[in-house]
């Protein structure tokens, strides 16, 4: 993969999600692939942030550009003060740990004020676009050029 990646030159237009499930099976192999990946200029997700394991050791020790909020936060942070405040600390070890954030399940504008007010990086769900085939996906540059 990595040599296809640079026989492409593709490299910083490739990111992989992992889960925290997928990457506590086995830490040091984990950390071993993802540190490969990233040198070679693939960015790393980790997907379903604070649903699984969540250990924060382990977090600081991941070579990981970007932490996804998982949406079953983003759903119930309005409502829930306490949920509201895990979602803040995710954002805001993210940002110490050197990592960016995504939100995921964003479907209002509320959760976006909430979200961009918080520090959250990036956003994404059906507030945005549903999910896309790829085939539409390949013309997507060009419906946005006419």
């Amino acid at each position: 993969m990595i040599d296809t990646v640079k026989n492409n030159n593709i490299e910083n237009l490739i990111n992989i999600e992992i889960t925290e499930r997928m990457v506590m099976n086995n830490i040091d192999i984990a950390i071993t692939i993802l540190k490969r990946l990233k040198d070679n200029g693939i960015g790393i997700s980790i997907d379903d942030f604070g649903t699984g394991y969540s250990s924060l050791s382990y977090l600081a020790k991941l070579p990981v550009d970007f932490v996804k909020i998982d949406l079953s936060f983003v759903k119930r942070m309005l409502e829930d003060n306490k949920v509201l405040s895990v979602v803040k600390t995710i954002v805001y070890l993210a940002k110490e740990l050197g990592m960016k954030t995504i939100a995921e399940g964003v479907e209002n504008e509320k959760q976006i004020e909430m979200l961009k007010g918080i520090g959250c990086d990036y956003l994404q769900g059906f507030y945005f676009s549903k999910p896309i085939p790829k085939e539409k996906i390949l013309t997507l540059d060009r419906i946005n050029q006419t």
